[in-house]
């Protein structure tokens, strides 16, 4: 192998490395080609799975092939998956019901703060803290937008709802199904009923303390 060769090849990997770095800090949410709760063309309410599928089929971002395993997933007639940039760690989900989209949601590696979300979503009505086993949560919800969004924590004292709190899932629905994502465990983690989480929901004030929204001693 001559000199220039080696450099030709070293300067392809540097090339594909560069871009797997970029790729990993991508924000899905920046420069959207429409307004939240729509992502990318898929309206929950409106699009129909058939079109969710296509729509998905045509994006670089987005790992082929998806694979619909028409299943039923809790209170929903269908769900499937898919992986963003050849990391299967970087999930989303569409879930269908009376054969459209009725919720998109999207889980771990998001690189979006609470800061940016507020900014590009808006300010959320709502904040449920919950403690679930080994960690603990906060969820920020707009039922009349269909947006949700929050993230895991550990609690100690000095535990706050910050700016940079780094987001671990995002969730745009159909306003219209409030209630099915009551019902459906959404904005608990599963953790809750519906019931149970409306009880521990809060108004949103801002940033600050997470004891002044958690319901074991703020009720």
């Amino acid at each position: 192998m001559n000199k220039i060769t080696v450099i030709i090849a070293v300067l392809i990997g540097l090339f594909l490395a560069s871009c797997e770095v970029l790729s990993s800090q991508t924000n899905i949410f920046e420069h959207p080609s429409c307004s939240p709760p729509c992502w990318e063309g898929i309206t929950p309410g409106l699009t129909t799975k058939e079109e969710a599928l296509s729509i998905l089929s045509k994006l670089n971002m987005i790992d082929q092939p998806i694979v619909d395993p028409n299943q039923a997933f809790i209170n929903f007639d269908d769900a499937f998956h898919f992986t963003f940039y050849h990391d299967i760690n970087r999930l989303g989900f569409i879930y269908i019901f009376d054969d459209k989209v009725s919720t998109i949601a999207f889980d771990n590696k998001l690189n979006t703060k609470l800061q940016q979300a507020i900014k590009l979503f808006g300010n959320p009505k709502s904040i449920l803290v919950e403690h679930a086993g080994e960690y603990d949560a906060a969820t920020l919800l707009n039922p009349e937008k269909g947006i949700i969004y929050g993230y895991r924590f550990h609690l100690d004292e000095t535990s706050i709802v910050g700016p940079d709190a780094a987001l671990d899932s995002v969730a745009f629905f159909d306003p219209k199904q409030y209630q099915l994502m009551l019902s459906s465990g959404f904005l608990s983690y599963g953790d809750l009923d519906a019931d149970e989480t409306i009880k521990n929901m809060r108004p949103w004030k801002g940033y600050g303390s997470v004891y002044q929204y958690d319901s074991t001693t703020n009720p």
